[in-house]
């Protein structure tokens, strides 16, 4: 993935994946090529996987709220930000973001 083989890449996660169907992390590798490659709505399919087996990891969490704040559901991406951050609360992407989304929808703090 890191030098750009994406091919590759998705011919070693989809082996991964048919040996050890169960591996929470090669779903979410394989998550992230798609989301890389434009891929959302197979992106979506490998995180809703990862979330089946790990419910708590945060990168496809991250992954799932970007997907969620590109496609306009903004309410949503903020729950998943904030989901994020119960697992990982010193994400600083997620708690820019989660402010960010949170000042445009309910207004700036007071």
């Amino acid at each position: 993935m890191a030098e750009q083989k994406n091919t590759a890449a998705f011919d070693v996660l989809d082996q991964a994946l048919v040996l050890d169907p169960g591996y929470a992390e090669a779903w979410n590798r394989r998550a992230t090529l798609n989301f890389t490659t434009g891929a959302w709505g197979k992106s979506l399919a490998d995180i809703e996987q990862t979330l089946a087996r790990e419910p708590r990891h945060w990168g496809a969490l991250m992954g799932l709220a970007m997907i969620l704040e590109r496609t306009g559901r903004k309410d949503k991406a903020l729950e998943t930000y904030l989901r994020v951050l119960a697992v990982y609360p010193a994400l600083k992407s997620a708690q820019d973001a989660a402010g960010r989304l949170s000042e445009e929808l309910v207004g700036p703090a007071i």
